[in-house]
Order: structure tokens, then C-alpha cells, then sequence
């Protein structure tokens, strides 16, 4: 009886190291994973402030007032109209 229990102790602390091993093994091949991904964000970052750099100076003022006179729109000029007060406060004498 002794050496049946030895023998499934055994084969427990087998299978116990057998499973630590493939843990082990796929935590550390989730660090690579971890560390691409890191360094697929740190480029889209980047790649995304260029952008915002780009769309920034297409839409500034100058580049769009540069388009609009190549596309035939002539500047022009305007006045402000203020409307006159609906009431006016008189002091009182």
C-alpha cells in the first residue's frame, strides 16, 4: 500500500512540474508580445502627432486662403454693422 501512494505522490509532483513548465513557458512568451505591442504603440504615437502636424498646417489660414486664390475666389472686403439700442436709459434730471 505504501508504495501505490509513493507511486501517485510521484506522479502528482510530475504533473505539477509538467504544468509549471507550460505556464512558464507561455508567460514568457507573453512578455515578447507585450514588449511588440509596446513598440507598435510608441510608432502609431508618433505617427499620429506627425499627422495632427500635417493636417494642422493644411487647415491653417494661410494654406487655405493660398488654395481658395488658386481656385479663382477673390479676397473680400466687409463691414461690421452694429445694430442701434431698442431702448436707451435717460437719467433723470
Amino acid at each position: 500500500m505504501p508504495k501505490k501512494i509513493i507511486t501517485i505522490l510521484a506522479a502528482v509532483q510530475v504533473l505539477l512540474i509538467v504544468i509549471q513548465f507550460v505556464l512558464t513557458l507561455g508567460r514568457a512568451t507573453d512578455g515578447d508580445k507585450l514588449y511588440e505591442l509596446q513598440t507598435q504603440a510608441e510608432k502609431i504615437s508618433l505617427e499620429n502627432a506627425g499627422l495632427k502636424s500635417s493636417i494642422y498646417k493644411e487647415t491653417s489660414i494661410a494654406k487655405v486662403r493660398e488654395y481658395a486664390l488658386s481656385s479663382g475666389f477673390v479676397p473680400q472686403s466687409f463691414s461690421r454693422l452694429d445694430p442701434a439700442p431698442v431702448a436707451v436709459r435717460m437719467d433723470s434730471p
